[in-house]
């Protein structure tokens, strides 16, 4: 709940759009945040939530591949150096895109 209230707070509902260096475009959702914790939550996901925007600016964009739902789903993924508690670590961010309506989720 701790990263859905900081994105509350930080953003509101509105979605955020970020332009990466390369000119790629991302939008982060609260409603993505929370699909996102609703299957897996650490620490450390966490907190980077809190520098996952500085990661879709600054990161390496990796490719995509399509979900293995059989779902319509595009799975972009970002990843960046970050640190988190003094720890240097790899942030993997993976951003969904429904191909029917071409929006993120």
């Amino acid at each position: 709940q701790d990263a859905i209230k900081w994105f509350s707070d930080t953003y509101g509902k509105t979605p955020l759009e970020i332009t990466n260096k390369d000119g790629r475009k991302y939008i982060l959702t609260l409603k993505g945040i929370e699909d996102s914790l609703s299957h897996w939550s650490s620490p450390d996901k966490l907190d980077a939530f809190k520098v996952v925007e500085n990661v879709l600016e600054q990161g390496k964009y990796l490719g995509s591949l399509a979900d293995d739902s059989g779902n319509p789903i595009l799975n972009h993924f970002v990843a960046a150096p970050i640190s988190i508690g003094g720890r240097l670590s790899i942030c993997l961010a993976r951003l969904r895109e429904d191909k029917k309506t071409n929006k993120g989720r």
